[in-house]
């Protein structure tokens, strides 16, 4: 809703999936609210105005974005289309979905876990017809460990005891085999161990970490990192890498030199994979700095997988849960019914998605020194000067003409 004698930013997004290359020309119809308007035979009338608009549409297709971790469990079609606009899914499994049960010596006693089985099952049919054809990959947290401790974990085991190590040893062989029962190959799979873990149980975590990959040792674990105050300098982060296959940092990091030079070892270190996430859901947070210019952060610095807290603000479904009406927090998308709504959040995340789509296209032939050039030069300056808004746009026009130019 615009106020009146006030401007808005409108986005228009248009399905070309199949179109033919060409330009294409239309209207954008705008009604105000609350004015007269009559429908007599299909035909409207009252207070309009019509924009003109025109598409045009390239014979050039661009690489699919990176993947993403948005931290999210599945509710409907919609939300898997949605999702795929700003990268390759990487889909959560919750860990509360594994309600196993143990008793005094830390042996199992139920390994059963239905709801796992049928979030995994849903998620294997919405990719059966998804925009794209992404290979699902999965996550299983937030914090598997700390969900064991509060679900799984007798009461009378201590930690570090006998007990513990063989309880947590056979909650989490439990946990791998309903995933790889489920037809999911250790490969497109990680474990959270921790989210954001806190430096005082940094030894429980290290052991407990340990003991998860003697447990499983094809198994891919991960830490989320978070920023400096959770205390894990890269002196206390070492420890940890010959069990870890993926870190997750906080975007604060970089602001580390440290972690940072901790994060060009590990973006270089062969099997590991790295990513790095925004979570402040305050609804103030700027649309260029904090949305557009992420994923150029998240490529620039090479990661593999870029991550958002979170994609949506009622990802279990419930009823009564928040919808597209109000706007508690910085969410990316709302809920109406089984559709995903846009926030303005998501598409400003969108476009800088895209800005990295036309990036990656042009490297293919960076081997021609004007596109080698211009690319030297917007991959300084765009993150270098944040404040100024209007880079990204500039780069994607100029983008545009380098790619009419040199794919024709």
């Amino acid at each position: 809703t615009i106020p009146a004698h006030s401007t808005g930013i409108i986005f228009v997004e248009f399905d070309c999936h199949g179109a033919a290359a060409g330009k294409y020309t239309g209207s954008l119809r705008i009604i105000p609210l609350n004015e007269w308007a009559n429908f007599k035979r299909n035909r409207y009338s009252g207070a309009l105005k019509d924009y003109p608009l025109e598409l045009e549409i390239m014979d050039i297709t661009l690489p699919d974005p990176m993947p993403a971790n948005m931290f999210w469990q599945g509710i409907s079609q919609d939300y898997v289309n949605k999702f795929q606009r700003l990268g390759q899914p990487i889909l959560q499994v919750s860990s509360f979905y594994f309600p196993f049960k143990f008793d005094e010596k830390g042996n199992i006693l139920s390994n059963k876990a239905p709801a796992a089985v049928k979030i995994i099952e849903q998620y294997k049919k919405y990719f059966q017809t998804a925009v794209r054809k992404d290979k699902p990959r999965f996550m299983v947290g937030y914090s598997v460990y700390d969900v064991f401790k509060r679900t799984a974990l007798p009461k009378s085991i201590k930690v570090f005891t006998p007990e513990w190590e063989n309880c947590w040893k056979n909650y989490f062989k439990a946990v791998c085999k309903v995933i790889s029962d489920c037809g999911i190959a250790p490969t497109d799979v990680s474990y959270e161990m921790v989210d954001e873990p806190r430096i005082k149980y940094e030894k429980e975590y290290l052991t407990m970490v340990r003991l998860a990959k003697e447990a499983v040792p094809d198994a891919r674990l991960m830490m989320t990192w978070g920023p400096l105050n959770f205390g894990y300098t890269v002196e206390k982060i070492t420890p940890y890498e010959p069990y870890l296959s993926e870190h997750f940092y906080h975007w604060l990091l970089l602001g580390s030199s440290e972690h940072l030079e901790h994060i060009k070892r590990m973006n270089s270190t062969p099997g590991v994979k790295t990513g790095m996430y925004e979570c402040n859901t305050s609804i103030r947070e700027n649309l260029h700095t904090y949305f557009r210019l992420h994923p150029w952060r998240v490529y620039l610095n090479g990661f593999d997988t870029l991550g958002f807290y979170q994609f949506t603000a009622n990802p279990w479904g419930q009823p009564g849960a928040v919808d597209w009406k109000v706007s508690p927090r910085g969410e990316l998308t709302y809920r109406a019914d089984d559709l995903c709504v846009p926030s303005i959040r998501m598409l400003a995340l969108q476009q800088g998605v895209d800005d990295i789509r036309y990036l990656m296209k042009l490297e293919e032939k960076s081997n021609i020194p004007e596109i080698a050039n211009f690319l030297q030069e917007y991959k300084e300056k765009v993150i270098k000067h944040s404040h100024n808004s209007a880079l990204p746009a500039e780069f994607r026009s100029k983008a545009k003409e380098l790619l009419k130019k040199h794919w024709r």
